[in-house]
Formats: C-alpha cells, structure tokens, sequence
C-alpha cells in the first residue's frame, strides 16, 4: 500500500510540499516578468492577494507575493535553463513547451486548489515582519489518494487473471500522463479539511510584503497531502480488498499449477 501511495504521489504533487497537495508552470510567470499590480502594502492585503492568486492559478501574482522563488540556474553561456521554485515547479521552469505534460499538471494544480477557502484570524505587526493566524479548508487530497488506491485495488480484483496487469496497465496510464482516473478521484472526494497555520511575512525595502512558504502553510493549501495515514473507513476498505485480492490471487496461482501439471502428464 505504502508503494502504491508512493507511485501516485510521486505522479501528480512533484510540485507540491511534498506535494504537495497536487505541482503543481508557466514560464511566463518568470521572475523578469512585468509586475501583476497586486497591492502589497500591508500584511493582510498580501495574504488575501496570494491566496486568491493561488485560488486562481495565477502564478505570476503569486510568486510577487510570496519567496516562492528560490534560485536560477544558468548553462556556461548564462541562459537559463533550470529555475527552482518552493511549489508548482514543473509549472514554471524556463522555456518549457506547452505540451501534455504541462497541461496535465496543470490541470491537476487546478483540480487541487479549485475548493480552497481560507480565513484571516490574526494579524500581529511589526516593523519589518508579521505574523499571521490563517484558517485554509481545501478538500482533503489524502483521502483522494485512497480512494484512487481503492480504485486501482477494485479494478485488479475484477479484471481476469492475477489483476497484475491491471495495475501496471493503470501504472501505464500515469505514467503517459492519463491522470483521468486520480482527477475524478479528487472529484468524487467529499471530504474536506481545515487547518490553523501561522504564516510569517517580511517587509521588503520597497515597503512592500512578502509571505513566507512554510510546510505547514503548504501543506494546508494542498489538502493535507503530507499525511501518512488514509481515514479509518478507507484503511479498512483497503484491508478488505487486499485480502479479496489475495484470495483471488490464491485460486489464480492454483489454476496455473493445475494446467502445468496437466502439460506434464
């Protein structure tokens, strides 16, 4: 189970906390690209102006807004050719190619942060930082790995033979980037999560802030995707299936030896 988990995160939160929750991209949201007028004079209009930025999939106003940004990495004649970013890496390196893979993660940073809401608690101020108490509810994307594990599960139980082919056909599929089956799992996930984060903020000389990415803070927009443990409901599914499966692969394996045997007779 913890491969499976393993497999699937490693096929859609490459740009999260992780990612994490899902990234996870435009190279024109570069940090040489022209300022997106969001006003960043006081703590509190920073933060609502970086998560409705990150609401909205607007990466060139989100990363203005926080230190998303980490550093540049340059070939020997001083092109860029690698930008490394806190989250959604894969959505903003430089001269990436519209392609399917970046539509498909895309879609699913989208997917990600389509349900976020959040709430401002507390702003505490000083002269060059501040703090702030953020509630942020998202849907909860642990749950949506589990119930794409329980998918995969049911799908091997009920395909013919050992179900092994299933799974690495279902394996296949993530990795051609056909992520149709984790996005309606996102889709079909009822459950949703509420964190208090604390989130610190520095003043620039411009006067202007900046929010600071912590994990925590990360972790909370992205649906608490750093969780090691699925809900009760959905382990206990999952250990009812993977004994379903054992079973099934017990009569499988005794069917071979039976028609093995009957070649060698």
């Amino acid at each position: 189970m913890k491969l499976t988990r393993l497999f699937i995160s490693a096929g859609y939160l490459t740009f999260a906390v992780l990612l994490t929750l899902l990234a996870a991209v435009f190279c024109l949201t570069s940090c040489g690209s022209k300022k997106s007028g969001a006003d960043l004079t006081t703590p509190e209009k920073t933060m609502e102006a970086a998560m409705s930025a990150l609401k909205e999939m607007d990466l060139k106003t989100f990363n203005e807004c926080t230190d998303n940004y980490v550093e540049t990495y340059t070939n020997w004649l001083g092109i860029p050719v690698e930008r490394e970013y806190k989250v959604f890496n894969e959505l903003l390196q430089p001269g990436i190619r519209k392609g399917k893979r970046f539509k498909v993660n895309k879609e699913l940073a989208e997917k990600i942060v389509e349900n976020l809401s959040w709430e401002i608690i507390e702003v505490e101020e000083e002269e060059k930082s501040a703090e702030i108490t953020l509630s942020v509810t998202n849907k909860n994307l642990t749950e949506a790995e589990g119930n794409y594990a329980v998918q995969l599960l049911e799908d091997m139980i009920e395909s013919d033979g050992s179900g092994i082919g299933e799974l690495l056909g279902n394996f296949w599929d993530l990795a051609r980037l056909d992520m149709s089956g984790l996005i309606s799992a996102i889709e079909a996930t009822d459950e949703m999560c509420t964190s208090k984060v604390k989130v610190q903020l520095s003043k620039e000389d411009n006067g202007n802030w900046i929010v600071e990415l912590n994990n925590d803070f990360v972790n909370a927009f992205m649906g608490d995707t750093d969780s090691e443990f699925y809900s009760e409901d959905i382990e206990r599914r999952i250990e009812s299936l993977e004994d379903e499966y054992e079973d099934k692969a017990e009569k499988w394996a005794e069917e071979i030896e039976n028609k093995v045997e009957k070649w060698f007779q």
